[in-house]
């Protein structure tokens, strides 16, 4: 039952363009004269679209937030190759506004229930850089908090996450937490929304509450042998995290580096973990899926869709070769997309989209069962 669950996350948040969505993407750019420092992340400011921009027939984005490039088809890596079939869409934004405001609208405005909501799936952490005495016996869990708790001393981090039926959401503001001793923290400001066809069924439903939940019910039981029940998160006023200077500015990774920025252990020594010549990065990367790893990363590599696959998939050489799946949206453009295995059993996804004459999108990301 576990792998089932983790795998049909794995369908929603690691791979979604909705039929008839051939217009989304397009929008307001930044004028040349927006200052990108300004952003809460390191981000191409020619790649933003502004709040309005379709992200798929009846959705726009939110205020407070600012679509990376466009939307992307969702795709099942686990169907048969050449399919030419979408699940849906998928979409990475940088959050410029209230986390919780932001997390809020995008739960009304893509009609989910109510129990998605921020106090159900957000969460606030305080997490520090880590060294040599504390990632080992010494380790100390990070203190988190409902956002309907008290601020804590040291809160620099908040992270939201709901998958409720065909809907995933996830979002993660403040300081990134780093893998390794001595490493700096940098700073985070991400959404990402998966939205498969059609949206309006629900049943399976995760929340970024859940362990917590659970976590303060097994503090609080009397009895370490019975049966423990989830407690509900307090009700009263929420609380926005203090999540200024918390962390360094965050970075682009170039060609040659790791496409990560360092934040996926599970990318070490991976040749097709790299950014590839002649790539850009558009956004700072982020741990955002609800899975072992949960990379997200947007890059524009050059040449058609089944190129830029290639192109990632030609760089891991003792891998079996990406069986490419293909087809086309509702407005023409091309896209492509499939799997590469990396260290450990870990799954890069590539869904290439072919945005410009010369270039594709390409949202990679990692997750494991």
């Amino acid at each position: 039952m576990v792998r089932a669950v983790l795998r049909v996350l794995a369908v929603l948040c690691t791979v979604l363009l909705a039929a008839g969505c051939g217009d989304e993407g397009e929008g307001t750019v930044p004028s040349a004269d927006d200052d990108a420092k300004d952003l809460p992340v390191a981000v191409v400011p020619e790649a933003l679209r502004q709040p309005g921009t379709l992200l798929a027939p009846g959705i726009e984005v939110q205020a407070g937030s600012l679509l990376v490039a466009t939307s992307l088809p969702l795709i099942d890596f686990y169907s048969d190759p050449g399919t030419a079939s979408s699940l849906g869409w998928q979409a990475v934004l940088v959050v410029d506004g209230d986390p919780i405001a932001v997390w809020n609208q995008y739960v009304e405005h893509l009609d989910v229930p109510e129990s998605a909501r921020a106090e159900r799936s957000c969460i606030v952490t305080a997490i520090t850089a880590p060294t040599k005495e504390t990632m080992g016996n010494n380790f100390v869990p990070p203190a988190k908090r409902f956002i309907t708790d008290a601020p804590m001393d040291g809160e620099n981090r908040i992270e939201c996450f709901a998958t409720v039926g065909r809907t995933t959401m996830a979002l993660a503001a403040g300081a990134a937490a780093c893998p390794e001793a001595g490493c700096e923290l940098r700073s985070v400001a991400h959404l990402y929304l998966g939205v498969m066809d059609p949206p309006e069924e629900h049943g399976y439903e995760q929340f970024g509450t859940d362990q917590l939940r659970f976590d303060r019910a097994v503090e609080a039981a009397d009895d370490p042998n019975a049966v423990i029940e989830p407690l509900p998160v307090p009700a009263g006023q929420t609380f926005t995290p203090q999540l200024g200077g918390t962390a360094s500015r965050s970075e682009l990774p170039k060609p040659g580096e790791r496409i990560d920025d360092g934040l996926d252990y599970y990318l070490n020594g991976t040749p097709a973990g790299l950014v590839p010549a002649d790539a850009h990065t558009l956004v700072a990367p982020a741990m955002l899926l609800q899975c072992n790893s949960g990379l997200v990363a947007l890059v524009e590599i050059p040449g058609s869709p089944a190129d830029a696959v290639a192109v990632v998939d030609g760089a891991a050489s003792g891998d079996d070769p990406i069986k490419v799946q293909q087809g086309t949206d509702s407005g023409g453009r091309l896209w492509a997309g499939g799997q590469i295995t990396t260290a450990g059993g870990y799954y890069m996804g590539l869904v290439a989209l072919h945005t410009d004459d010369e270039a594709s999108t390409v949202l990679v990301t990692e997750c494991g069962d």
